[in-house]
């Protein structure tokens, strides 16, 4: 029994854990084949900031995993409550304050993150403005969906949550290819793709959260600042890991330059 579930979660952990690189591996990949050299440096310099907002989902999705399981472990209904609406809470308000700040300051962003500055000889700054725009958009859906993944694993939703990575996978290929050889948006139409196939994973994800018999629920009241500490306590080993390999990608893109 244990090795059975051993192998149910390993394959869901090994989909999650894939969520955000297979959707920048996709972009990647269709921005060098289809874009040229210029928006393949732009898609380069963006991916810190890209990283930056995985970094927050992935420390957030570790924070839940330890909170919910001592809380659940404990039989504390009241407990893994809080824990899933400040998770929800956090996701949102941080990624929404995040993505006005960055659509607000998108120039200055790309120049430090070594675009250079704007003028007719220095396309480099308006392909990473570009797709800058368009992946920003998506960033609620980006980091909301990245915490959905241990609350579907712990209600044994492993088939919707293998679901979702699927569709997020093939519907950002499509995407893709629909915004190369149908409506020719160039980088910002790739960022937008991008977006879209968030919002998809995040459709299908939600659904669960919608259902009557959904075990957990969302309660504002229990959102205090206690929950949200341990929750940020929980996650740091994780964020740590995450932020270093934005200052290693961040560096190494200085390095090239």
């Amino acid at each position: 029994m244990i090795r059975k579930l051993f192998r149910q979660m390993l394959v869901t952990q090994i989909l999650s854990a894939m969520t955000v690189m297979l959707c920048m591996l996709v972009d990647s990949m269709m921005i060098g084949r289809f874009l040229g050299v210029d928006s393949m440096t732009a898609y380069g310099l963006a991916n810190p900031v890209l990283l930056v907002f995985a970094a927050y989902g992935a420390m957030l999705s570790a924070g839940i995993q330890v909170m919910c399981g001592k809380t659940m472990g404990a039989g504390d209904r009241e407990g893994t409550d809080a824990c899933f609406s400040a998770s929800a809470v956090l996701a949102l308000s941080v990624s929404l304050v995040g993505m006005v700040l960055i659509l607000a300051l998108v120039g200055p962003v790309c120049t430090l993150l070594g675009a250079g500055r704007p003028g007719p000889d220095n396309p480099v700054f308006y392909l990473t403005r570009d797709y800058l725009r368009g992946f920003i958009v998506g960033a609620p859906a980006f980091i909301v969906a990245q915490i959905m993944v241990p609350f579907l694993q712990i209600s044994g939703n492993r088939i919707r949550l293998a679901l979702a990575v699927v569709l997020m996978t093939v519907s950002d290929i499509a995407f893709d290819l629909l915004n190369v050889f149908v409506f020719r948006g160039g980088t910002l139409g790739m960022g937008l793709a991008s977006s879209c196939s968030y919002y998809l994973a995040l459709i299908v994800g939600l659904a669960y959260f919608f259902k009557k018999d959904c075990m957990f629920k969302l309660k504002l009241k229990a959102v205090t600042r206690k929950v949200c500490k341990k929750l940020f306590a929980y996650g740091v080993p994780t964020i740590i890991n995450s932020l270093a390999m934005v200052v290693l990608v961040f560096t190494l893109n200085k390095i090239l330059l």
